[in-house]
């Protein structure tokens, strides 16, 4: 699958709704975004970032005193619109710091960011905003779920490669730093010579010497050959700068070695310096890292830095620096505030991605002056405690469909304990909802900090005023007519009120993918035409809901439409015929019962070829005999009353269908695909059915294959026909 860059955009409208009064405040916010200075790398400039409508919230939340979780669009140039979530944290409030999380607590195993929230996550210690970290190593390997460059987790080196990585860090008084972190090992035996280590916990490769403690786990990596000096008595936790002298308790060769408490295990190849280490002699394992950083007690390393001094700076600079991916990325504001930013992606129409460039611009927007890119693609998951939970919980849409086990995370904590309530809220702020729209709404209560407080909904007295709507006594309100209302929650000793706006049904509902069409067993030829089975996602709408479908085709690719008669117009099938031979396209789209109409989703081009029974292609083998007969596909028919008899076919398509006749006589066939056995079909009927499909075999993509009907001579009734062989061809567009 080719992945979309800035230069050759994925050819797409965006189709995500947008509410009409936001809009609006869109195009507003093009006069008043941040201008991004040009991108720099080495051999010059690359040009502006490709954000042509900045960010604009259709959501914004306080989750803290200090901290506001915002959700919104921008808009890039050929992909549309893009999800993104936006928290800024302010700098100065002692209860809330950053925390940097290993998946398990130690190097080997991943968890996804909630599992790792929910682990520390307790009263006075909450978790109210989580987000993946760094990029680890694979798959192929436990060894490779360490993180690739360095991490540092209440003060202790965990994890660490030496070379120069940008790193999101944070001190003993909780001020947030972005910027490049280096750390040094080094290993000095009885010849005073410091020797460099090369990684810490990580994944030895070739020619290195790496260490590995009890954080890595508890055996040293199985990859490798060579030996292993297991050094002794290390007092506690690596510090980010510390001498530690120990002692060579054991030569040993390399490879699924326990790793003791207290020791430093130094693994490497044969012919090094660990050549020389005798048990018994003293080595002093030395830690640093780069000046300033000596009071870091939080540090976790991304893949490349995107803003410096509040300049746009991609380095380094892969080719994926130019792809739409879903992305993660931190940032520090001149004032010391800290911006997370996510963007949802490889999920056309509803958000495809972006660049690095693009990145960079939200969050320059933000006030971010530095900030790092994250691991991003299907890792990127951003979890926010919402007003009245109690939890943080997964906000983004992650593009593999649910969250992605990773190697390391950062986390927002509150420290403050939760106190009695002081607020009420009607959750989900829903301020503008269309005639016909449904919301079931919730009452949920926090303290003064914004700890959650569970109401019970038994305990919700819920009342509405104004007429635009109707209010169920569990809250669910649903709008019946262009007005205004208040909707009013008390529970508690608590008042919560709402402002509802409701408007005419304007927005158009959308069909959740394109049309795909398939042959179908137990289908019918017409004389002439061939059926196909054409299905689609269920369109989404938000007001008056789905009315109906229409489907129209093409029979020239997509130059003229022609409507498609249904069956049942409401439901998201319809049935299409093609001739043989012609290119073929079919396109749907929903309308709501407020007579909105989508736009059309449209399925790729295909021709459906016909190969009747006298066809040279198909291969008989046995006694086949030929007879004409005017109902029959073509008006021909072979067949066998022979078992064992057999017809092949070999060809190139996605899809293919034997066409038959079923009757009282007529007999089992076993079919074959690609030499392997695929079904068993019983054409036995209790009257004669012609040009029937009998039998449909669908592949993945188009390629070569090769169909076998092969005749079982069933007793009494041993007779099998080859009326035609139908193949589908995708053509694309």
């Amino acid at each position: 699958m080719t992945t979309p860059t800035r230069d050759r955009r994925v050819g797409t409208s965006a189709r995500h709704a947008l509410p009409s009064i936001a809009l609006a405040a869109i195009f507003a916010a093009v006069l008043f975004s941040v201008p991004v200075p040009a991108a720099t790398r080495a051999g010059g400039t690359v040009g502006s970032a490709a954000v042509v409508v900045g960010f604009t919230p259709e959501t914004s939340e306080q989750i803290a005193a200090a901290v506001t979780h915002q959700v919104g669009r921008i808009q890039t140039d050929g992909a549309g619109g893009q999800e993104v979530h936006v928290v800024t944290a302010g700098a100065g409030d002692p209860s809330l710091r950053f925390q940097a999380s290993l998946a398990t607590g130690e190097v080997v195993g991943r968890a996804t960011v909630s599992a790792q929230a929910r682990a520390v996550s307790m009263d006075g210690n909450r978790v109210i905003v989580a987000i993946n970290g760094d990029v680890w190593g694979g798959y192929s390997s436990p060894t490779q779920d360490a993180p690739n460059g360095i991490h540092v987790q209440d003060g202790e080196l965990m994890v660490a490669s030496t070379d120069t990585r940008s790193a999101f860090a944070v001190d003993a008084s909780g001020r947030a730093s972005v910027g490049p972190a280096q750390i040094t090992l080094t290993a000095t035996g009885m010849d005073m010579v410091p020797y460099p280590v090369d990684r810490l916990n990580q994944l030895r490769r070739a020619g290195e010497v790496v260490a590995y403690t009890s954080r890595f786990g508890p055996r040293t990596p199985q990859e490798g050959s060579g030996i292993e000096v297991v050094l002794g008595g290390l007092p506690g936790p690596l510090a980010l700068i510390g001498a530690y002298p120990l002692t060579v308790l054991e030569v040993r060769e390399a490879g699924s070695q326990p790793i003791g408490a207290g020791q430093v295990v130094l693994n490497g190849p044969s012919g090094t310096y660990l050549d020389a280490m005798m048990p018994g002699s003293l080595v002093t394992f030395a830690t640093a890292i780069s000046p300033g950083l000596e009071g870091t007690r939080q540090l976790v390393t991304g893949r490349e830095n995107i803003l410096t001094n509040g300049a746009v700076d991609i380095r380094p600079r892969p080719a994926i620096a130019d792809q739409l991916h879903p992305r993660t990325a931190i940032g520090v504001t001149a004032a010391g505030d800290v911006v997370i930013a996510t963007v949802d992606g490889r999920q056309t129409p509803y958000s495809t991605g972006v660049d690095l460039d693009e990145m960079a611009q939200i969050m320059s927007a933000q006030g971010a002056v530095n900030a790092i890119n994250l691991d991003g693609g299907g890792s990127t998951a951003i979890d926010v405690r919402e007003p009245g939970d109690v939890e943080a919980t997964l906000q983004n849409r992650p593009s593999d469909g649910r969250e992605r086990a990773v190697a390391n995370a950062i986390l927002l904590v509150s420290s403050t304990p939760t106190g009695p309530p002081a607020q009420l809220f009607v959750r989900p702020p829903a301020a503008t909802l269309y005639v016909g729209e449904k919301v079931s709404f919730e009452a949920k209560a926090t303290d003064a900090a914004f700890n959650g407080i569970a109401v019970p909904s038994s305990t919700v007295a819920w009342s509405s005023a104004g007429g635009a709507g109707t209010l169920a006594p569990d809250g669910t309100y649903t709008a019946s007519a262009p007005g205004a209302d208040t909707i009013t929650a008390s529970a508690i000793g608590l008042a919560a009120q709402l402002a509802v706006t409701v408007q005419p049904d304007t927005v158009a509902p959308e069909v959740g993918g394109t049309p795909v069409s398939r042959l179908t067993a137990q289908t019918t030829l017409t004389s002439k035409a061939v059926p196909l089975t054409v299905t689609w996602p269920a369109a989404t709408d938000r007001g008056t809901g789905v009315a109906s479908y229409e489907v129209q085709r093409s029979t020239d690719g997509g130059a003229s439409w022609s409507d498609v008669a249904m069956d049942a117009p409401g439901k998201p099938k319809a049935l299409v015929y093609a001739v043989p031979g012609d290119v073929m396209r079919v396109r749907v789209r929903a309308v709501d019962r407020a007579g909105n109409a989508g736009d059309w989703s449209q399925g790729l081009r295909f021709r459906v070829i016909a190969y009747q029974d006298a066809s040279g292609k198909i291969a008989y083998k046995g006694t086949w005999k030929s007879t004409k007969s005017a109902p029959n596909f073509g008006g021909t028919v072979k067949y066998t009353l022979k078992k064992g008899g057999t017809a092949t076919f070999a060809f190139t398509g996605s899809q293919v269908a034997w066409v038959t006749l079923r009757g009282p006589d007529r007999g089992q066939a076993q079919i074959l695909v690609d030499d392997k056995a695929a079904a068993t079909v019983d054409n036995r009927a209790s009257k004669t059915v012609v040009r029937r499909v009998a039998y449909v075999k669908l592949f993945t993509g188009t390629g070569r294959h090769e169909i076998t009907v092969k005749s079982l001579g069933t007793a009494g009734r041993p007779r099998v026909d080859m009326d035609a062989i139908i193949v589908v061809v995708p053509i694309g567009d």
